[in-house]
């Protein structure tokens, strides 16, 4: 096939892919013909093709399950490590046959394709025994990073993988032992099956937030950033934090906030004024998060477009992608923006735009 002509195959099929997702979110069925052409263009194609049919072919899910040795082999030798874990994340929708080539990723040169791997292996969440060696052996990784995805993928096992949260306890890095305590903490409750403490520990955390300690205030951050829309009553917490002094108290707090819907969009919007760059566009990729829910917040968005940070415009654009058609206008105003990446970050989120759009129109 002609790569424009893959190209254009792939572009259609992501944004069909796109809104069938948002009608069922978990996964919907892929046609034998649709997974040939996004097989095909993961292996021919160029750069964004490849990361666009790994991402197409993850929210198929299982009915995929054909593409599984194009995808294993993306994994595995693409030489563009956001394909590689693009890659993961599909394999790890297809279930327990893709155990083998991930767990094979985890000797990625890369940091965050190993983490990516980890991620799949814990989506899979199986009491597989090779599935818990493979964690087994991740939990030795050098990255600390890797290490607490482990915990994350290991909690998902629930009593099967209570072994390696024990051994995380003790692991040397702050980050991991912390989450590794807040994992056993959780797999407790499940067992007692007391909702009730967990609300309580939320609390506790929640407190933490204003120790004197910066490395403290840290740590909590990245716990309830790790708990998910279970943070959910530490919203108040969360909220002043985004004014803490510690720049790594304050991404956290944003990456915590994005997972709690609406009622985090004040604190969201009020990051979007922080001094520093990378929160600023960690609190519009939250505002993304909110989909066409968060167009209340397309003004703000649009403010962002004359950041003095290229990152914090792409943060915006992102965002205002995923807002879909109501941003259409702040889109065209950032595609004449003054760096050539954030125009062409702009005309293609224009096109997904209008693409997803029409896709929605078809299956109506």
């Amino acid at each position: 096939m002609h790569a424009r002509t893959a190209g254009a195959w792939i572009l259609a099929l992501v944004a069909l892919a796109a809104s069938a997702c948002e009608r069922a979110p978990r996964e919907h069925a892929a046609s034998a013909n649709s997974v040939r052409q996004l097989t095909l263009a993961l292996r021919e194609g160029d750069h964004s093709t490849r990361l666009s049919a790994a991402s197409a072919l993850r929210g198929f899910g299982r009915s995929a399950h054909a593409a599984l040795p194009a995808l294993a082999d993306a994994l595995i030798n693409d030489r563009s490590p956001l394909v590689r874990m693009s890659a993961a994340a599909a394999l790890g929708a297809l279930g327990p046959d893709a155990v083998a080539p991930l767990s094979r990723a985890l000797a990625d040169p890369d940091e965050q394709v190993r983490a990516a791997a980890v991620g799949a292996l814990g989506a899979i969440a199986i009491p597989d025994p090779a599935l818990v060696s493979a964690l087994g052996a991740a939990m030795r990784d050098k990255s600390e990073i890797v290490r607490s995805r482990v915990v994350w993928a290991a909690e998902r096992l629930g009593p099967d993988g209570a072994t390696l949260i024990r051994v995380a306890a003790n692991d040397r890095s702050s980050l991991v032992r912390s989450r590794a305590q807040l994992a056993m903490r959780n797999l407790d409750e499940r067992q007692a099956g007391s909702a009730g403490a967990s609300a309580s520990h939320v609390a506790q955390i929640a407190q933490t937030l204003s120790a004197a300690a910066a490395s403290d205030r840290r740590r909590a951050a990245e716990q309830l950033a790790a708990l998910g829309r279970d943070a959910a009553p530490a919203l108040p917490a969360l909220s002043n934090a985004v004014r803490d002094p510690d720049r790594h108290v304050r991404l956290s707090a944003v990456a915590a906030l994005s997972n709690l819907g609406h009622p985090a969009m004040p604190a969201l919007q009020a990051a979007t004024r922080d001094a520093d760059g990378g929160v600023r566009a960690r609190a519009a990729t939250g505002i993304g998060r909110f989909g066409t829910s968060g167009a209340d917040a397309i003004p703000t968005l649009a403010a962002l477009l004359s950041d003095r940070d290229v990152a914090v415009r792409l943060a915006a654009v992102g965002a205002l992608e995923r807002i879909g058609p109501a941003a259409r206008p702040a889109l065209r105003s950032a595609a004449a923006d003054t760096s050539r990446v954030v125009r062409e970050r702009a005309e293609r989120a224009l096109e997904n735009v209008d693409r997803k759009a029409a896709a929605r129109a078809a299956m109506r």
